[in-house]
């Protein structure tokens, strides 16, 4: 099949026919994930139309690769991410071109290796405070004589880790009822971001006057005005810092313990430094601090990408772990022999458990929170024995490469042993790619592999936890990876008197 452009004439991959326009659009709404899958039996190029847009779907890794890194520059993110700027506005997530490479170049020394031992110790902490918060929950049941309690895992992981990026982002400079105020704002618009994703009724469902729109619009006025009123707080005190002489200049942001006892322990605060020194040692006077609103906009994007992943990742892996015994106790043993005498994990620890990083790896391979990657074409682009037409989307999915039986053998198998190092060598770069890749590759990976590891091992080390039985297990694809029905499970302490 071909298609014309002006000037050109394009072959198009084989795909699925429809003699219904908007069938395999509605097919493709219930069930992406589906859907996708069917498509592998098309090769690794594919082609349907949903509605009136061309997609293409690609699954291999060397496509992939083509696509997110060799011709990076000819693609910009795909219109339904790009909706989502009504939330988050204008950050790393949604911007494009040389703003967006300036906003990264910026923010990412925040995610330097100095940084993330101050952010381990948050995870730490907000790891064992809700261990203790269900050692309170279980200790008034077993007053009823009940040794177990029935909690949805993935509640309270998205709890966890809400409270995890509200303490990263703003320290201790927010009380109890603001971080709670921040939760319920947050939970409204991540319900409501996955409606935006729906092509045709998006904007149809922004703009009707229904209860959702109305308490959506309610909760992204209060929390703007949470996070301007942190962000000028966050502002006055660097001013008070900077009339004390020329330390901001003296501060060395990239190395964080050698002026410990000045430097910032949020990451509001090493933003705006950062952004104070950008200002400073920039002589050509292109580049202006940025202003409240892109404050905000970042605030707003680390926030909502900083909590739903690293929840659903920890949901996921928990059920798996439940399930694999074997694998449980092999995790048990290893947070045994690198915790002696029970002390609590530190950033120090985390390459220590090499067996808990496979488990995180597989898990993370079988349910990634980001299961597809979506990319607009603004030129013409060849993929393999196609040419891709400017105004086509190109569709990638890691939960569809991840289980690609070429790469992995019993692919849909939790198997944390694969990961030797004998399979990353031989493995191609974009047979797993979890964080994406390319230019636009996820700045939080770092944190995400801290929180997964020292999570899991302040939980586990506690805590024995098992699927409700009959608990339906169903991957829900929206934004993220959630599980449709939650994560209801039997939580049982582990040893009792240890904390």
């Amino acid at each position: 099949m071909t298609a014309t452009a002006p000037g050109f004439q394009y072959k198009r991959p084989p795909g699925p026919k429809s003699k219904f326009p908007y069938l395999f659009s509605l097919q493709f709404l219930k069930a992406p994930l589906t859907v996708l899958n069917d498509l592998t039996k098309y090769g690794d190029i594919s082609y349907f139309r949903f509605g009136h847009q061309g997609i293409y779907f690609v699954n291999h890794p060397d496509y992939i690769q083509s696509v997110l890194i060799i011709n990076q520059s000819k693609f910009i993110k795909n219109p339904g991410l790009r909706l989502t700027k009504r939330i988050i506005g204008n950050g790393l997530l949604t911007s494009e071109g040389e703003y967006h490479k300036q906003q990264r170049e910026l923010i990412q020394p925040a995610f330097d290796y100095g940084h993330m031992s101050k952010y381990a110790n948050i995870v730490t902490s907000c790891g064992e405070d809700i261990c203790t918060k269900w050692k309170q929950i279980l200790i008034s049941k077993e007053e009823e004589e009940e040794k177990e309690m029935v909690l949805d895992v993935h509640q309270e992981m998205t709890k966890l880790t809400v409270s995890i990026i509200s303490n990263v982002l703003f320290g201790s400079n927010i009380d109890s009822n603001t971080t709670t105020d921040i939760i319920q704002d947050v939970t409204i618009l991540v319900g409501y971001f996955n409606h935006l994703r729906l092509p045709f009724i998006g904007n149809i469902i922004e703009k009707m006057p229904l209860a959702s729109s109305r308490k959506f619009h309610a909760a992204k006025r209060h929390l703007d005005s949470l996070i301007f009123t942190i962000i000028q707080e966050a502002r006055r005190r660097i001013i008070q810092v900077d009339k004390r002489s020329d330390d901001i200049d003296r501060w060395s942001l990239n190395d964080p313990a050698a002026n410990d006892k000045n430097s910032p322990r949020d990451l509001l605060s090493t933003l705006l430094l950062l952004d104070a020194k950008r200002g400073t040692i920039r002589s050509n006077k292109t580049t202006t601090f940025m202003t409240t609103q892109q404050l905000r906009d970042e605030i707003m994007t680390l926030f909502l990408a900083g909590h739903e992943t690293t929840a659903n990742a920890l949901t996921w892996t928990l059920y798996l772990i439940s399930e694999n015994r074997k694998v449980e106790d092999k995790i048990i043993e290893e947070i045994g022999q690198v915790l002696e005498s029970n002390r609590r994990p530190t950033m120090d620890d985390i390459s220590k458990f090499q067996y808990l990083r496979n488990v995180f790896t597989e898990s993370l391979r079988l349910y990634p929170p980001a299961w597809a990657i979506g990319r607009e074409a603004i030129d013409s682009v060849v993929i393999g024995d196609y040419t891709i037409p400017p105004g086509s989307v190109v569709i990638m999915s890691q939960y569809i490469t991840h289980r690609d039986p070429r790469f992995f053998a019993e692919p849909n198998e939790f198997i944390p042993e694969r990961w030797s190092a004998e399979l990353k060598s031989n493995l191609p770069r974009f047979a797993f790619f979890p964080f994406g890749g390319g230019s636009r590759v996820c700045m939080g990976e770092p944190l995400a592999w801290i929180e997964g590891i020292l999570l899991l091992v302040t939980l586990l080390r506690y805590w024995k936890l098992e699927l409700m039985p009959e608990h339906p297990v169903v991957p829900n694809p929206l934004i993220t990876l959630r599980p449709k029905y939650g994560m209801k499970m039997i939580l049982k302490r582990r040893y009792v008197d240890d904390y």
